[in-house]
């Protein structure tokens, strides 16, 4: 059975996933989805042999065997296939990608595991933005906060300011703080994200 390939990337697969293996927060679960849906079209991409993303990521028939895992709920069989293809990457940006889709799968069941993939794509590229993102989330999840700031502000370091991006590297910190139970800081970080938000779609308007 080929779930993935034969019925496309839905939105019910994507929740079929979460809800039968993550165990979270519903806020933790809506984040869990958007990685997992990440991760979904990057190796659907990648078994049609996308010419976009030949150069940056893993081959066509790895990312056939692991959405096909995947669609058979084997997800420790998909996490091994990434895994090897992964360590056999000579470029260490590609790697890094494809350690960020091992941490989104693993997340689905176990926090501390995905965390280790998150930090080794940051080790692999320290520039990769997605991969900070991520740790901050589980070090936000796992109720480490000191670390989530850490990584997130790692996330600010590498972004624009006024960008997408640095909004949400913004709403992180509002989670983070909410997460604290610091309420105003909160507030203030939302505020400034969505000033962002704001300023952009005002920008694309006059474009």
């Amino acid at each position: 059975r080929d779930f993935c390939l034969s019925r496309g990337l839905g939105d019910v697969y994507k929740r079929q996933l979460v809800s039968t293996f993550f165990n979270g927060s519903d806020d933790d679960k809506n984040e869990q989805i958007r990685a997992l849906e990440n991760t979904l079209s990057e190796l659907k991409k990648n078994s049609e042999n996308n010419p976009e993303s030949l150069s940056s990521s893993i081959s066509s028939d790895t990312a056939k065997k692991a959405l096909k895992e995947l669609g058979d709920n084997s997800i420790n069989e998909a996490i091994e296939t990434l895994i090897v293809s992964a360590n056999q990457q000579v470029n260490l940006r590609s790697a890094a990608k494809t350690w960020i889709n091992v941490g989104n799968i693993q997340n689905l069941t176990s926090a501390k595991q995905a965390l280790l993939a998150y930090q080794k794509a940051t080790g692999l590229d320290p520039y990769n933005s997605n991969a900070w993102n991520r740790k901050g989330h589980l070090h936000r999840q796992l109720k480490q906060f000191e670390k989530a700031e850490i990584a997130y502000k790692k996330v600010q370091q590498l972004n624009n300011q006024s960008t997408i991006n640095q909004a949400v590297s913004l709403a992180n910190f509002g989670l983070l703080n909410q997460s604290k139970g610091n309420d105003k800081a909160a507030e203030e970080a939302f505020l400034k994200s969505l000033q962002i938000y704001s300023n952009l779609n005002l920008s694309l308007i006059h474009i």
